[in-house]
């Protein structure tokens, strides 16, 4: 929805508004204008007020039709956990006289960070019961735009490269006061099974981009709302409060709202506060991290002696052939050890990774663990490798670990091996098999299960060797385990189930689309074959046995001069009888998706001839193209 948002009623119409913190509803009017439509709605709203403190008035509206619905007592009250906590934390006060939030009708984002008026999609009013994950959702997109009100409102970008200091700056601090300050206290599983697996899978496509990207124009705009400049950046931002620390991140934030507050601002600006607080430099970790694309991997390197005593244990690091950067990592390393039917975090470090290969002497002359688990409490944007040891631990014991966010981790690591072809598909379906089961949290379920669905039917080969998703032995482009209906007699890997009264099913070549090298089950009383994609020979319904001789069809009743010409259907052969003195063979039009017998004397596309195979009932049509067409009975 493209245009303004404007309150039909004026204030002075409106009951005086209370002096105590309470609760009431207020009729109003929301004129929504479509600028594509060209039509104006006018809804009817109710509004819920509060006064949070005498000089912060919140305001949330709901269509009165949907008013039942809307929890508004929650909203607030998660409302004013994420101003507490942001005031806090930043130093600086809400900048705004008030803070409205709107669920808008026909609104075609999640929701915008209009000053003092945020508007929101009406998905976010639960006519029903919802998942945990769409309830955690939504808090984290309230407290998202609330964020918006510092970052992007009170100090705003420059220009549209820097895009990042408002939407990855609120994505992560959403993140982090859903977690610290909501009853969400497993958020940053919550972004670690889906905002960071969206962010790996966007940094490995052709169309990846820095974080600061370079913006040309307004179309470039459009293509950086994307995994890149949202779960990305949030990564990356996290990864930079643990690498300056978080205390001095907080502090530098503040000294940057403070400096640069109702002004436009650049990379280098915030920048500049953060070396002050940590006394990080700064300029080289930019560059390695906001203006280059391309994740790293990150693989644990363990040498032990004859007593599982480790002599030696280092990380190696890794990057793509097309975005070759090398970069600083703060991050933690832990030991997990079954103890008592559960597997518990043994030893913990946290240790700066930089080079292609860091040793950490502090883990030296330690016992083996079952399980090394590299970026534990997910500080580093990175992927992980689980040696051989940990990830036979990680597939018979997963379930046993506690932590969310740890089992997160694992699952995110389990399916990075298997997708860059590092480890078995087998292993990866065995490990959610056996673990799914007892997972608690809901964001991590959902996206579990998508991928080992994919690794289900993309990865893993039949046990009669076929490979999936390549085309059938028996044609059609269809893989085994997918065969059509038996209805309708398609081709498939194995036949259908044949009753007394089906006829013998005997193998004929045919053609379909570009694929002509197949064989396809048809019965020999089969007489029409349809060529689209979701194609299949129709056996006649009055044939219900092999005929001796092909059946002619009735002749084309013969049309007026005045009467408009007729097309045949392209997916069936059209057939006439031949005209007397014609030779016996026919003259056939070879299309994509059949061989259509016309005339000699038919304009475009050529004709060709059909030269009789050695079967008499059957002869072999020869496209332009070199290309075997459908093999068919010829007319008489």
């Amino acid at each position: 929805m493209e245009g303004r948002l404007e309150l039909a009623d004026s204030r002075a119409d409106r009951p005086r508004r209370p002096r105590h913190l309470g609760l009431r509803a207020d009729p109003a009017h929301l004129l929504v204008h479509h600028r594509d439509h060209r039509r104006t709605l006018r809804v009817d709203l109710l509004r819920a007020h509060e006064r949070r403190w005498p000089h912060d008035p919140l305001g949330v509206y709901g269509r009165k039709s949907l008013w039942q619905h809307l929890d508004a007592d929650y909203i607030f009250e998660k409302t004013r956990q994420g101003f507490t906590y942001f005031e806090d934390k930043f130093g600086v006060p809400y900048p705004f006289a008030k803070y409205d939030q709107l669920f808008v009708p026909e609104f075609n984002a999640g929701a915008m960070e209009n000053a003092g008026a945020v508007t929101f999609t009406e998905t976010y009013v639960f006519r029903s019961k919802v998942t945990d994950a769409v309830k955690e959702r939504r808090v984290v997109t309230i407290l998202h735009e609330l964020a918006h009100m510092w970052f992007g409102d009170l100090v705003t970008m420059k220009w549209w490269n820097d895009l990042w200091l408002n939407e990855s700056f609120a994505e992560w601090a959403s993140t982090i006061a859903t977690a610290e300050a909501t009853e969400w206290t497993e958020a940053w599983t919550t972004f670690n099974a889906m905002e960071k697996t969206w962010a790996y899978r966007q940094d490995q496509l052709p169309s990846t981009h820095p974080v600061v990207a370079e913006i040309n124009d307004l179309e470039d705009v459009q293509v950086n709302f994307d995994g890149i400049t949202y779960a990305k950046g949030g990564s990356v931002l996290k990864q930079l409060a643990a690498w300056v620390g978080i205390e001095e991140f907080f502090a530098g934030v503040s000294a940057y709202f403070t400096k640069h507050a109702w002004s436009n601002t650049e990379l280098p600006d915030l920048l500049a506060e953060l070396e002050k607080t940590s006394g990080r430099e700064l300029g080289t970790w930019s560059k390695k991290w906001l203006e280059t694309a391309g994740v790293n991997t990150l693989i644990p390197s363990v040498d032990t002696d004859a007593e599982g005593r480790i002599r030696r244990f280092a990380v190696m690091q890794t990057a793509p052939a097309d975005y070759p950067t090398i970069r600083p990592h703060r991050l933690g390393i832990g030991f997990y050890n079954l103890d008592g039917g559960a597997l518990v975090r043994t030893d913990y470090v946290e240790v700066d990774v930089d080079g292609d290969l860091t040793e950490v002497p502090e883990l030296k002359d330690r016992k083996r663990p079952d399980l090394v688990l590299l970026n534990d409490n997910d500080l580093a944007y990175a992927k992980i490798r689980l040696d051989e040891q940990s990830l036979a631990t990680a597939i018979a014991h997963l379930a046993d670990i506690t932590d969310p966010l740890a089992r997160s981790l694992v699952w995110g690591a389990a399916w990075d091996q298997t997708r860059d072809a590092e480890a078995s598909a087998s292993d990866y379906i065995d490990l959610v098999l056996g673990n799914i089961g007892r997972e608690t949290e809901s964001t991590t379920l959902r996206t579990t299960l998508a991928q080992v669905l994919q690794a289900a039917n993309l990865y893993v080969a039949p046990k009669d060797g076929t490979r999936p998703g390549a085309e059938s032995p028996m044609g059609c482009g269809r893989s085994r385990r997918t065969p059509r209906p038996e209805a309708t007699r398609s081709c498939s890997s194995s036949p259908p189930s044949r009753t007394r009264s089906s006829p013998p099913l005997t193998p004929r070549p045919c053609a379909h689309s570009a694929t002509a090298r197949t064989l396809c089950q048809v019965s020999t009383s089969t007489r029409t074959c349809r060529g689209s994609s979701s194609w299949a020979w129709r056996p006649s319904a009055r044939s219900t046995a092999p005929r001796s001789t092909p059946r002619s069809l009735p002749t084309t009743p013969p049309r007026a001069a005045s009467s408009p010409r007729r097309r045949a259907p392209r997916s069936r052969p059209w057939r006439r009888r031949r005209p007397p003195g014609r030779p016996s063979s026919t003259t056939t039009i070879c299309r994509t998706r059949s061989c259509v017998p016309r005339r000699s004397g038919s304009s475009t596309p050529p004709a060709v001839r059909c030269s009789p195979s050695s079967s008499p009932r059957t002869s072999t049509c020869c496209c332009p193209s070199g290309r075997p067409a459908p093999t068919r009975s010829p007319s008489t």
